[in-house]
């Protein structure tokens, strides 16, 4: 998937492969329908935020989430609990 950032696409085409039988394979049919969701309906999340000028370039980006350790270092269940509901 990281490789994909190196390409300045704007149409995805599925291959062959995926489609054929499509109807018969249910693992065509789940992996074909996840290609046309991730094009169609990709959700942007920032992974990696660590300053300021980071988060703000987030959103100019058209980046819908983001998570780093600007909001957070990594928690244990109960740490998270505690700022969830503080």
């Amino acid at each position: 998937m990281g490789y994909l950032q190196r390409f300045p696409f704007d149409i995805l085409k599925i291959d062959r492969l995926f489609v054929q039988s499509i109807g018969k394979n249910p693992k065509n049919q789940a992996l074909t329908k996840g290609i046309i969701q991730m094009a169609h309906e990709i959700k942007a999340i920032a992974s990696g935020v660590e300053t300021v000028a980071e988060r703000d370039c987030s959103p100019q980006n058209q980046c819908d989430e983001m998570q780093g350790y600007l909001f957070s270092r990594p928690l244990n269940a109960k740490a998270f609990q505690q700022l969830l509901f503080s």
